[in-house]
């Protein structure tokens, strides 16, 4: 079993999962500090709802996916805002009641061509996870079959990027030994299959467990992944590089660390983002880290180490256009509480944005995208006073930025795990 399921039964303690456990030359400016307009809420009576991921779509359609909780079951959740109004889609569960399924991962290619990834289980006590994957026509949303590629074991996916004949899948899944480990499937247009994965960061071939959180697939045959592999001592965050068929180290993150996001920037370059915890014990300390480059060649251009108890973290990543942007979480003074953080990158410094949000700093984002506006949307979601989970969904002002020329390529989110 991954033990997904059971970090999701309340948002806020995986927001505190993360926190306590978890777990560039040329870098892009910004002219404006942007502001985030307080969020769209996005609840349905009698479920708390939780958005981990977000896409656009060229013709200005966005996608957000995610999970509802009834207390009972989780359900799948994808939501369109298209002509500017969000509504429900309709998303099958592979099981009945009382199902398991979650939606990690979009990918809004067309209007008529989204891809969305996740999860499936019989049930909280069984832990088994089946990989799930749903794509939208243009009318209706359907699962497609996919290879287990645990054999029965569990298994689940959180990204997916690519285009329409080369598209990528990543998760994790219980191997022969039972511990888990990183996940890659490939969809050529017809067909998926499961593409070979080899840990090749010091110490991930010892490991008591690993993931796969993000993917990007840059064109050129190359593709990127990011993760976290907990080895003997510490863990370790990630990326790594697949081309003409073999696996090769991109970078790491200092210990203890974890890359959850990737995005290519518009010069083909790949931004990877994640979080850093501190060592020692006491309150101690997170903040979120970035990697930028290609091939090999990666360069770090991370927070500054914040003061003792002090929670930042970046979750999701966009650099569609001319700025860089992180979302994850806000400042806090101590777990679980953790609030809604932003941040923009100007030469090699990371300055926090202004998050406007109606509940307090309970909550955190997942995700963010670039819709064809040129505006900057961040998902996640919110705790009301009530106790209840809601989606929410933050739009940045004012920031200058243009309308990106390059395509939207997979996942330029990320989730908070």
């Amino acid at each position: 079993m991954t033990g997904r399921i059971m970090r999701r039964v309340v948002g806020l303690a995986a927001v505190s999962g993360a926190v306590l456990f978890a777990p560039a030359a040329g870098a892009a400016t910004a002219p404006t500090a942007p502001t985030w307009a307080p969020q769209t809420q996005l609840a349905y009576s009698g479920e708390n709802v939780d958005l981990e991921s977000i896409s656009a779509t060229t013709n200005g359609d966005v996608w957000a996916t995610g999970y509802v909780y009834t207390g009972i079951e989780f359900r799948t959740l994808a939501l369109r805002r298209h002509a500017g109004t969000w509504a429900r889609m309709s998303t099958p569960d592979i099981e009945t009641e009382p199902a398991q399924d979650f939606l990690n991962g979009v990918s809004a290619l067309a209007p008529d061509n989204v891809w969305m990834v996740g999860s499936s289980a019989t049930s909280q006590t069984s832990l088994v996870e089946k990989p799930l994957v749903e794509h939208w026509d243009g009318s209706a949303a359907s699962i497609v079959p996919v290879p287990d590629p645990s054999d029965g074991r569990g298994a689940a996916f959180e990204a997916v990027s690519g285009s329409s004949n080369d598209l990528w899948a990543v998760g994790d899944g219980e191997n022969v030994d039972f511990n888990s480990a990183g996940e890659v499937e490939h969809f050529n247009g017809k067909t998926w299959s499961v593409v070979p994965f080899s840990s090749v960061a010091p110490g991930c071939n010892d490991v008591r467990g690993s993931s796969l959180d993000s993917v990007v697939d840059v064109g050129r045959g190359d593709v990127y992944v990011g993760g976290w592999c907990f080895t003997p001592k510490s863990q370790i965050g990630f990326v790594e590089h697949f081309t003409s068929g073999l696996w090769t180290l991109s970078a790491t993150t200092p210990v203890i660390g974890q890359i959850t996001s990737l995005t290519e920037a518009p010069d083909g370059s790949v931004w990877a983002v994640g979080t850093q915890q501190s060592s020692g014990g006491g309150a101690g300390w997170l903040r979120g880290i970035a990697l930028h480059g290609s091939g090999p060649t990666f360069v770090t251009v991370d927070q500054p180490v914040p003061k003792e108890g002090v929670y930042d973290g970046f979750y999701g990543v966009s650099a569609a256009g001319p700025g860089v942007v992180a979302v994850g979480l806000g400042t806090s003074p101590q777990p679980p509480f953790a609030g809604f953080g932003a941040y923009t990158l100007s030469g090699s410094t990371w300055g926090a944005d202004v998050v406007k949000s109606p509940f307090a700093g309970f909550g955190r984002f997942a995700a963010v995208t670039r819709d064809a506006g040129g505006h900057m949307l961040a998902a996640g979601f919110g705790l009301t006073s009530s106790g209840d989970e809601v989606g929410i969904v933050s739009v940045e002002k004012s920031c200058g930025w243009s309308t990106p020329k390059t395509r939207p390529r997979g996942r330029s989110v990320g989730g908070a795990r």
